[in-house]
């Protein structure tokens, strides 16, 4: 059994990060802290790029200079790092070649 999540909820600027250290870390593991709780196996994976005015909610993508990493991160159960690994594996390669 496989869970796959995002890898952080959002991107900030440095400035942002700088600005409010503790509690931007802190919402950057949303979606994976739980992860530490039940001993899951986990590794975090390229799955592409969005733009900026996607982030931003503006529908019309035209003019996009500038697009975001995007990540997921696998999640397994404990001591499945080798299942899990593979898994991981397989979908950057799929990633990379669309």
């Amino acid at each position: 059994m496989l869970l796959v999540v995002p890898a952080t909820p959002t991107h900030w600027t440095v400035e942002e990060v700088l600005a409010d250290p503790i509690k931007k870390n802190s919402i950057l593991g949303t979606f994976t802290h739980f992860g530490n709780v039940l001993d899951l196996t986990g590794i975090t994976v390229p799955a592409g790029t969005y733009g900026v005015k996607e982030l931003q909610g503006e529908a019309n993508s035209e003019g996009i200079d500038t697009s975001m990493p995007f990540a997921v991160t696998l999640l397994g159960g404990s001591r499945t790092d080798a299942e899990v690994l593979e898994i991981a594996r397989r979908f950057e390669e799929a990633a990379k070649a669309k």
